[in-house]
Parts: C-alpha cells; structure tokens; sequence
C-alpha cells in the first residue's frame, strides 16, 4: 500500500466487470454482444434525431407559410374601409400632434385602451359557440336599450300570424301589416326576451319576466284583425350575427267600435289624400283607393 494501489478495490472492479460481461454477452461488435446493442441503440438514436429534425423542419416551412398567409390578410384587412375607419377615429380620440418633432403620441392611453378592447369584445361575437354569445347578449343589451329608450311608441297595425322559431322557444315573429301614407305595408316584427324587455315589464305591468308567449297570445293566425301594438326600432342589418327587427313588447286586439272608427278614420284620410292630388294637378282624374274594410 505504499504506491497507494489498493488490490482490493482493483479486484472488486475486475468482479463487477466479469460479471456485467456474463451477465450481457461476450465482449465484441457482433449482434447480442455488449457494443453491439450499444452500436445498435446509437444508430436508433440518431435515426430519432434524423426523424425529428426533419419535423421540425416541416413545422418551420409550414410556420413561414402561416406567417406569410397572416400578413397578406393583415395587409388586406387593413385597407377596408372600417378599419381604415376605425384607425382614423382612434387616432384623433387619443393622439396629439406635437409640435416640436411633428409626430404623434398617445395622450389618452386609457380611452385607446378600452376601445381596443371593445373592438375585440364585439368581433368575438362574429366567433360560434360559447366565446360568441357573451358579446352578443351584452351587444344586444345596448342596442336594445337605446332602441327602446329613443323609438318606443304605440300604433294600431294589421296582424295576421305569428311564427316560433324552431331553434329558440323565447323568440317569435309576427307577421302582419303597417299604415304609412294611406296604403299598408308589409312588416315583420319580433318578440323576444331581452334585458330592455324585462324592464319595460317591470314599470308597465309590475312583472319583471318578459314572456313573449304572453304577447303573441292575442294574436289569431290568419284573421288579419286590428291590434293597438307597442313597438320600437326599425330593421337593419350589418352582417348575419348583427342585425335588428323591429320589436313588440305588447298587443291589444281593438273591439268592434275602435276598429270601425279606425277605418273610417283611414277612409277619411285617403279621400283627403285623393282631393288634395286633385287639387295639385286639375284636368286629372285620379282613382280613389278602396277604403279599409270594416271589421
């Protein structure tokens, strides 16, 4: 043990050795030997590396293809009017020109903030399935609301149906007809639940659920019969998930006496209607419409 070699630890070395080697196989390249199952592993694992670089590969090139798609549409997108729109009001709402340098710096970054976000918000509503619907719902909440608050009236129109739609048991649709100038034309209106609905419930009726079934029930298919309606808005339509019908929030079905004194009212105004065109162009003679048929 002067040299400082320990047989002992050399012998237990040799142990070990002999015994992985009975344990594995002779020592040797040839297939089932020690070097060759680790030959064997290190050409599967460079075949692996081969494999996955190769994927990678894939990916990058598809990646670079999506990369150039976006900016194509970006590029697209951004010369559309609405954006083109939105940018230019975005830009005089929260920037400033400085004077100095002549560029332009954000001053409201709170204002630009919450408009990118609401911009965001909305266009998740043209997104199916549950992203969509929060967006609509608050959507449709505002839209609704300033309808009601700037629109709301009541008129004596002609019903003749009303419809449920088959993916919604809380919408309806009425069909029937509106007076304008002497001459009905044909209208659709909705009715549905909404917030604004529930509200107008609570301060006319005292019910704070709004069931358009309640409102459809006076309404007889087919007997094309006078109603004095509640109504507000008017149809418009930006896209499938963004537009509007008219809505009604209550129906009353007119008895025999208002309905006559409508008619005659009606007849009344289309005779004055008549005589005043006559009057405006003598030498003419110009055929009376038939008068709205009393019912």
């Amino acid at each position: 043990m002067a040299d400082g070699y320990d047989s002992d630890r050399t012998d237990e070395i040799i142990r070990r050795a002999r015994a992985a080697v009975n344990r594995n196989g002779p020592v040797g390249d040839a297939p089932g030997s020690v070097i060759g199952n680790t030959l064997k592993d290190v050409k599967e694992g460079v075949e692996n590396i081969k494999a996955v670089k190769a994927t990678a590969d894939e990916a990058k090139g598809a990646f670079t293809l999506v990369k150039q798609v976006g900016l194509s549409v970006w590029n697209f997108v951004n010369k559309l009017w609405p954006v083109r729109a939105y940018k230019w009001l975005e830009q005089k709402l929260t920037t400033k020109k400085d004077k100095e340098t002549g560029e332009r710096r954000v001053t409201r970054p709170k204002m630009r903030l919450g408009m990118r976000l609401a911009t965001a918000f909305m266009l998740s509503a043209m997104i199916p399935g549950m992203i969509g619907v929060p967006a609509r719902n608050v959507a449709e909440v505002g839209v609704d609301g300033f309808r009601m608050g700037t629109t709301l009236h009541t008129e004596v129109v002609r019903l003749n149906d009303t419809k449920n739609a088959a993916d919604n048991d809380n919408v309806w649709t009425i069909t029937g007809n509106r007076f304008e100038n002497g001459a009905e034309t044909p209208m659709i209106w909705k009715v549905k639940t909404s917030i604004p609905n529930d509200l107008w419930s609570l301060v006319n009726t005292g019910n704070p659920v709004f069931y358009p079934d309640d409102v459809t029930a006076p309404v007889a298919p087919g007997a094309n019969d006078l109603y004095r309606v509640t109504t507000y808005g008017t149809r418009w339509r930006v896209a499938d998930w963004l537009q509007a019908f008219p809505q009604i929030v209550h129906v009353e079905k007119l008895n025999a006496q208002e309905t006559a004194d409508f008619n005659a009212a009606a007849a009344r105004q289309v005779q004055a209607a008549a005589q005043a065109q006559q009057v405006a162009q003598p030498g003419t003679q110009t055929a009376q419409p038939a008068p709205a048929p009393a019912r």
